[in-house]
């Protein structure tokens, strides 16, 4: 009875976090359905950590869950700054324990494909990262009012290494999301270490 449970969670999780990355790849055509890839990747994570008792997959999915709503919250009102910050400092938070929460799927359940996802979502931090570091320098250098306006005002060389960096962030998205696809898909197939 214990192992069936067990095997039923783990393919609902599965199914759950395929159809999850798999949305969560589709906001180029719809923004909602990143949110509700968020959300619907969370709960496979929720599912896994309590199947397995693992905290910091529980806490993983529940921080993914929770920046897919805030998320969500946040673009259909227009808040504060302050406000804002703090949303994405709760998706960086997220995407960070979801990035450990891939490696430590790949140790309990002995599929590379989690490990692949981990390795691919510290290349997103890293580029993202850069990207951010000289966005900031741009604004601060333009000294403008707006993001608009310092992008106007950018060298051309700065402007185009921070678009550089910011495709091939989200071309590493892209690529650990389908690696956490096919990952998800191989629960079902995966021998429990």
């Amino acid at each position: 009875m214990g192992k069936a449970l067990f095997l039923e969670k783990q393919s609902t999780a599965g199914m759950l976090g395929t159809l999850g990355y798999l949305l969560a790849m589709g906001a180029a055509l719809l923004p909602q359905f990143r949110y509700a890839g968020f959300i619907i990747t969370g709960t496979a994570w929720i599912l896994l950590g309590i199947s397995e008792r693992q905290k910091v997959l529980v806490l993983a999915g529940s921080l993914l869950t929770a920046d897919g709503l805030v998320s969500y919250i946040s673009r259909c009102f227009l808040l504060g700054t302050s406000l804002l910050v703090c949303f994405i400092v709760l998706g960086v938070v997220a995407k960070g324990f979801e990035m450990y929460a891939h490696f430590k799927a790949s140790t309990i359940y002995g599929i590379s494909w989690f490990w692949w996802s981990g390795v691919a979502r510290i290349l997103v931090l890293i580029l993202l990262a850069a990207f951010s570091a000289i966005l900031a320098f741009i604004i601060v250098q333009a000294q403008a009012p707006s993001i608009d306006e310092a992008l106007r005002k950018a060298d051309p060389a700065l402007y185009h290494t921070a678009a550089t960096l910011l495709v091939a962030g989200g071309i590493a998205e892209l690529i650990a999301s389908l690696l956490s696809v096919v990952a998800f898909s191989s629960l079902g197939f995966s021998k429990k270490k």
